[in-house]
């Protein structure tokens, strides 16, 4: 009887945790929901998204646990040598009458973590978030797949199945700077696609582009943006011969 006891208890820890993945553009609060701005209905399912070569790709993982929990997140790819991951611990500040994860801090994985956070002195907090961000080389072969290991320990091990594709697109070179906040995150990613954008030069392609994300505009919060990414990472918006600047 004290073996099912104990059993069941575990059992019951297991499912108050919880390891998620979301896309860049859904901010999780530290009481893990997302924030109310930036809800799509629903957010994308992260599974196996589609990544640009010669660019970076970012994700929240979010970690969710009862009070006075320990942890271990580890993040990697394999195999290891094909993208380059970095794992950055987000830090809350207060907006208003929300807790908002804004300035960020690398940590080495697999990154140790506690529930609450003591700096962050957040009362309530169940969930502290991180940002996953990947780097594809431009040699990187079209087509591969990597697998991006996210793994929780705490208590037992949860791990969160996911992989990437290597697009066809490939990305002009832009200067790498260290991200030093979300919103450094946002503004790099979002002068990605821009610059893969410009080197659409066929109008098929763009009316195709804007017949495929108008509609997403209307009530579907910042994720719109994800299918206007898709087109271009699968090879509309590849770049063929840079255009003079």
């Amino acid at each position: 009887m004290k073996i099912v006891v104990a059993l069941l208890a575990f059992g019951t820890l297991l499912r108050a945790q919880s390891l998620q993945v979301f896309s860049e553009f859904q901010r999780v609060d530290p009481f893990g929901r997302v924030l109310d701005q930036e809800r799509s209905p629903p957010p994308r399912e992260i599974i196996s998204p589609g990544v640009v070569r010669n660019g970076f790709t970012s994700f929240q993982v979010v970690v969710t646990a009862p009070a006075n929990s320990t942890y271990f997140l580890f993040a990697g790819a394999n195999p290891p040598d094909i993208v380059r991951t970095h794992l950055y611990k987000e830090h809350f500040v207060r907006s208003g009458l929300d807790w908002v994860p804004d300035t960020l801090e690398e940590v080495r994985s697999p990154g140790f973590g506690v529930i609450p956070d003591a700096q962050a002195n957040i009362p309530g907090q169940t969930t502290r978030d991180y940002l996953l961000d990947i780097w594809v080389p431009p040699s990187a072969e079209p087509g591969r797949r990597v697998r991006i290991e996210l793994q929780l320990k705490t208590g037992g091990w949860l791990v969160y199945p996911m992989e990437i594709r290597v697009q066809n697109a490939v990305l002009p070179a832009i200067p790498e700077r260290i991200p030093l906040t979300l919103s450094d995150i946002a503004q790099r990613n979002a002068e990605q696609d821009l610059r893969l954008a410009w080197e659409v030069d066929s109008p098929p392609a763009w009316l195709l582009l804007f017949r495929q994300t108008l509609p997403a505009w209307i009530g579907q919060g910042p994720e719109w943006v994800l299918r206007f990414r898709d087109l271009l990472y699968r090879g509309t918006g590849q770049a063929k011969s840079p255009r003079p600047r």
